[in-house]
């Protein structure tokens, strides 16, 4: 069951109204009476997973997911400054510690939904590590330049559409075997989203090393990490 503050958001990002929900994000935020973090787990991540077009709006289903999605992206981009101040509270009292590792956050080739990856680069962010976030439709031979110059630890890969899992796994395939041709540290590959929900065998299957799909799963390597 819903509560006053989502149902007051998904009334407002029915009728399409940018203004009004970054005004009442931004209220949110300003008197903080939620967190980044509760904004994303209770009304961004909820919106994404559970829409659905209508059949009578068939001929618009394209048009009105990527208003959305410019819609919630914009949120989290205003978000973003209240997540350094939430971050730089929790270094001042000792809460969080940073890591020395750095993270690649990346979508496959045709995989163009990135709001899930951008979600899931603030997650890492607060748990301490160096983030680099990509983005969509990465090509594969980025992946081995970026290892090579950048030297991630991990390399997460967020695949919303399941059509994408062959292609992803293509991607693996090639970052292991251009790394062991070159002789570059092997990044431990993460894979993680929609297309992996209740599919961790598969992720398995095609080769990556672990399956993240929340901030607790993430929360859990970092506290593994700093061991």
């Amino acid at each position: 069951m819903r509560n006053d503050l989502q149902e007051r958001f998904f009334r407002l990002l029915e009728t399409e109204s940018k203004d009004d929900l970054i005004s009442f994000i931004s209220e949110l935020l300003q008197q903080e009476k939620m967190k980044v973090f509760d904004i994303y787990d209770e009304l961004l991540i909820p919106s994404l997973n559970e829409w659905f077009c209508q059949e009578k709006e068939q001929r618009l289903c394209v048009w009105r997911e990527h208003v959305r999605s410019s819609i919630i992206r914009a949120i989290i981009e205003i978000s973003y400054i209240y997540l350094l101040k939430e971050r730089k509270e929790l270094l001042e009292k000792g809460e969080l510690v940073l890591l020395n590792k750095r993270v690649s956050i990346v979508c496959p080739s045709e995989e163009y939904h990135e709001i899930g990856a951008r979600i899931v680069a603030d997650y890492f962010y607060m748990n301490g590590y160096d983030v680099l976030f990509v983005g969509g439709n990465t090509p594969k031979n980025e992946y081995v330049d970026a290892i090579d110059i950048i030297k991630p630890d991990y390399i997460a890969i967020s695949v919303t559409n399941p059509y994408n899992i062959i292609i992803t796994q293509k991607t693996i395939e090639h970052i292991r075997n251009e790394a062991k041709a070159k002789n570059i540290k092997q990044p431990v590959i993460i894979v993680g989203g929609k297309a992996f929900y209740n599919k961790e065998h598969i992720a398995m299957q095609i080769g990556a090393d672990k399956v993240l799909h929340s901030y607790e799963d993430i929360k859990a390597l970092a506290e593994v990490d700093r061991k």
